[in-house]
């Protein structure tokens, strides 16, 4: 009786292991008409904004565009950048600009390294930009910008930028040395890619790894010698007295640096005045000499030829200790000052010929 009851215990623990087993495995499920709930799982995935990159610089091949741009005496002129982007998100996720710099987070062109201080830390910011599409060139011809990377026509755009700089802005001595070079440097941010977050792109600056392509990568500015003579000036002698030497002018003459590059030599060419009511009259160039300083007994510009040189018609002559400096400051800063003397006494022979009381004519000051 006791072998039949343990036989009945262990076959009860086996059909009991097997009703789990088969439960488990839904053989129950299908046994009573029920299938097992094997319903469909939820997959939600979200993107997320790529940011851009600026792919490259490239030189424009399209006067008035294209460099070296040439600065203009006292005035502005316009310089022009042409920079590629890509967005991994595709081209249309790129800003379209005309005419304007939305989208550009931080733009412009430094001046080189190699300027003197405090020129190399002068920036010109961009005023403008206008984007190409890639494929097209739109708005303007197709293949207008070549710049663009074939395998990438669909996640690019070109842009062309313009900055205003100034005559005195320092110049691009060299075309092979990066810091003889203005630097490029532009940040852009995307349209969000559908996300609603705008991404800006990391700032590139000509010369970083990857952007070293010597000149492209670089702005090149010519140098210009220039200089300026303000509108109105004369030099002027009030009531000379015939029998005085070392008379000085009522006023010096200001010679400013109208370019970017110093002037360290500065010429007078002078001629006979004549009489303003008798023109057979004529008052010598002889009697009168020049200098770049003043003061003193006799006054500097007086004092020939310790510090001035003795004017002579039709001959240009060198004035000692003028020099007109280059800073990049412009003008008001980059200038020298000339001074002018009736050194000779008007009664000595050969000087005053004829008779008036009232001469004029015109000399000739250069500086390079």
């Amino acid at each position: 009786m006791k072998s039949k009851r343990y036989l009945f215990i262990v076959s009860f623990i086996i059909l009991a292991v097997l009703a789990v087993q088969f439960a488990n495995a839904g053989f129950l499920d299908k046994f009573f008409g029920r299938e097992p709930e094997l319903g469909p799982v939820g997959v939600d995935v979200s993107l997320g904004n790529s940011p851009p990159f600026i792919a490259k610089y490239f030189l424009i091949p399209l006067p008035p565009l294209n460099q070296p741009f040439n600065p203009i005496a006292g005035s502005t002129t316009t310089a022009y950048i042409g920079f590629v982007a890509q967005d991994p998100n595709g081209a249309n996720d790129l800003p379209t600009m005309s005419g304007s710099v939305a989208g550009i987070v931080a733009g412009g062109i430094g001046a080189p390294v190699n300027s003197p201080s405090p020129a190399n830390s002068i920036i010109r910011v961009l005023n403008s930009c206008t984007s190409y599409d890639c494929t097209t060139g739109a708005p303007g011809p197709p293949g207008q910008f070549f710049a663009c990377d074939t395998p990438q026509l669909a996640n690019q755009k070109a842009y062309v930028c313009d900055a205003t700089m100034t005559y005195s802005d320092p110049p691009s001595l060299s075309t092979t040395n990066a810091n003889d070079l203005w630097r490029i440097s532009i940040a852009i941010n995307d349209l969000g890619a559908g996300t609603g977050t705008i991404a800006a792109s990391p700032s590139v600056v000509s010369g970083m790894p990857g952007f070293a392509n010597i000149p492209n990568d670089y702005l090149r500015y010519n140098a210009l010698s220039a200089y300026n003579i303000p509108l109105g000036s004369t030099i002027s002698f009030t009531a000379l007295l015939l029998t005085t030497p070392n008379q000085p002018a009522a006023s010096p003459i200001a010679i400013e640096n109208y370019g970017n590059v110093p002037l360290p030599t500065t010429q007078i060419t002078g001629s006979n005045l004549i009489g303003a009511n008798n023109p057979t009259a004529t008052l010598s160039t002889a009697a009168f000499s020049a200098s770049g300083s003043t003061g003193g007994a006799p006054p500097s510009e007086c004092n020939v030829p310790t510090t001035a040189v003795q004017l002579q018609a039709g001959i240009a002559k060198t004035i000692p200790g003028v020099s007109i400096p280059w800073t990049s400051a412009g003008a008001a800063v980059d200038r020298d000052t000339s001074y002018y003397c009736a050194n000779q006494a008007l009664n000595t022979p050969g000087i005053l010929t004829g008779t008036d009381t009232q001469f004029a004519g015109t000399w000739t000051i250069t500086a390079s």
